[in-house]
């Protein structure tokens, strides 16, 4: 190893810098990207760190936090004001802010860190996070809605350890405030998934997990073929063979992958966006034990039916309906005849 082009350069004077933001409706430090209007506590955890990057103490130094829905209208803030910082100190803004009814909308918390000293370098003065109060999923992730410039992702799958291209578990936890019923679990996938492999997705307890137990589910679903369309969209559904209510606990969304003896790779997009404890995300490998990941994946839980169905010109001559359907759908023919529905 070696170590090249070192410099030394002078601080600026007078520098704050936000290092970063969070939002936890657990207030436990879990950061849900879409939150169900009934799993929202109704005091939110918020909070931010700040340095003084500069050669100078600042006085009257002030963190904000304000959050906007998606039309830029403020609906809650919290605030922390700091008489003096000193060079190279570090605070944070920490607090648990009553929440007002939130519609379904995209939130975004700006966090900004002020003196009485104008900042030499404006461009770290401020930390954007998101979320989503969504009565269609719950999800870890946030992917898509992040901050430009903020998102991060990576992936992990059946080629990511070895022996573990048939039966690898990666599964989300979920904390459940009021009962709260699921139809399915959805993922995103990788450009590099094929078609060839297959997955089941289930429910689990806690205590199960924690115990290296993963064959015993709350509920599980069928096997599933990846299809090329779903290679195409990048995102996999797949329904329980019927919904279940879950009682207010945590619980653990899993994905259990297998590629055929690595003939159909998949892999699942990691949000790596929002630190996350430790167990937010957990990975099983099969004959061996559950291991901690720290991130978000994009294991999703589906909490609706109502998505709208694509008609296309294969389906001359037939109707279908009601569209968007909430689990019953009629299909009807212009003409008498025996017919395959896929």
């Amino acid at each position: 190893w070696q170590i090249d082009d070192v410099e030394v350069v002078e601080l600026f004077p007078n520098n704050l810098t936000m290092e970063d933001g969070y939002l936890t409706h657990t207030g436990t430090g879990e950061e849900y990207g879409r939150i169900p209007t009934a799993q929202l506590n109704p005091t939110m955890l918020v909070g931010g760190g700040i340095t003084n990057s500069g050669s100078e103490e600042q006085t009257n130094v002030v963190i904000n936090m304000s959050v906007t829905n998606s039309v830029g209208t403020e609906v809650f803030t919290a605030v922390k004001n700091i008489p003096s910082l000193a060079s190279g100190a570090v605070d944070a803004l920490e607090e648990f802010v009553t929440l007002p009814a939130l519609a379904n909308d995209l939130y975004t918390a700006t966090f900004t860190v002020s003196a009485d000293a104008p900042d030499d370098d404006i461009t770290d003065n401020t930390f954007l996070r998101t979320f989503e109060v969504n009565d269609d999923f719950y999800t870890v992730d946030g992917i898509g809605n992040h901050p430009e410039g903020y998102q991060i992702l990576s992936s992990i799958g059946t080629n990511s350890f070895t022996d573990a291209a048939d039966g690898l578990a990666i599964m989300n936890y979920y904390e459940v405030i009021d009962p709260l019923t699921v139809y399915g679990i959805d993922f995103l996938t990788t450009t590099t998934t094929v078609t060839g492999g297959y997955v089941t997705v289930s429910l689990l307890d806690t205590a199960d997990v924690f115990a290296d137990v993963v064959t015993n589910p709350i509920v599980e679903s069928d096997a599933y073929d990846i299809t090329a369309e779903d290679v195409a969209a990048g995102r996999v559904r797949v329904l329980f063979p019927n919904a279940v209510t879950l009682d207010p606990n945590g619980y653990y969304a899993a994905v259990t992958l297998f590629s055929n003896q690595n003939a159909g790779q998949i892999r699942i997009l990691d949000d790596a966006t929002v630190p996350q404890p430790n167990a937010m995300t957990l990975i099983y490998i099969p004959g061996d034990q559950v291991y901690t990941n720290g991130n978000g994946m994009s294991i999703r839980l589906v909490l609706s039916l109502t998505s709208a169905v694509e008609e296309t010109e294969v389906l001359t001559g037939v109707s279908l309906f009601p569209n968007p359907s909430n689990g019953l759908v009629n299909v009807r023919t212009e003409k008498d005849g025996v017919y395959n529905v896929e």
